[in-house]
């Protein structure tokens, strides 16, 4: 959702790119959610402000296929049309521990499974609560290592055990309805960005 993009989202992608020794890392802001409530900021100010908080990392990129349709954002659609023009490339596709747990509710979730291989970066005290369908869909593929897991083409499930900063944009937004300083919690090109825009400081979305 990147709403707003903060340093946790920025701590992680950084350090799973470095963990799984990627070629490449790619954002994909959600355009038009299934699973969430409505978005605060404008598709138009989500990718500002991540065009902002990453101007200095060129290893990262955001891919705006999403952002730029009408149609509702399912993520197996969205894969299907990176492997089709990467087909020699092997996917990875790095979620939370939070968004993980929901895993089955999304559509076609078992071909996406098939599809990529899935990195789950926990914030900390985030625990799993699977389905017992997802759950044992996790017993089937889980590995406990990068090299097990890149010994597979796509398939694999892996729960990182790094150490990542415990921020949410819901926590900054929260932040800013009361006021209170978020700049230690989004990049300071963002959090000037917030101000000047005045986002987030009502509860209604625009």
């Amino acid at each position: 959702m990147f709403d707003p993009v903060h340093l946790g989202h920025l701590q992680t992608a950084r350090t799973v790119l470095d963990f799984l020794a990627l070629d490449a890392m790619r954002l994909l802001p959600c355009g038009n959610p299934v699973h969430r409530d409505s978005l605060k900021a404008t598709v138009e100010q989500r990718l500002a402000m991540l065009a902002l908080a990453l101007a200095e990392d060129s290893r990262i990129t955001v891919d705006v296929r999403e952002c730029s349709s009408p149609e509702p954002s399912f993520a197996i659609h969205s894969l299907e049309a990176i492997k089709q023009e990467n087909p020699a490339s092997r996917l990875f596709y790095i979620m939370g521990q939070d968004t993980f747990n929901a895993l089955d509710t999304w559509k076609r979730w078992r071909d996406m499974l098939e599809l990529v291989h899935v990195v789950v970066a926990a914030r900390p005290g985030y625990q799993p609560d699977l389905s017992p369908a997802l759950a044992t869909e996790m017993q089937a593929r889980e590995v406990q290592d990068v090299a097990s897991m890149k010994r597979h083409a796509s398939g694999r499930i892996l729960v990182t055990r790094l150490e990542l900063l415990d921020i949410s944009s819901s926590m900054v937004r929260k932040k800013i309805l009361h006021r209170e300083n978020i700049k230690e919690l989004v990049p300071l090109e963002v959090a000037a960005y917030i101000q000047a825009n005045g986002l987030y400081t009502t509860e209604v979305n625009p």
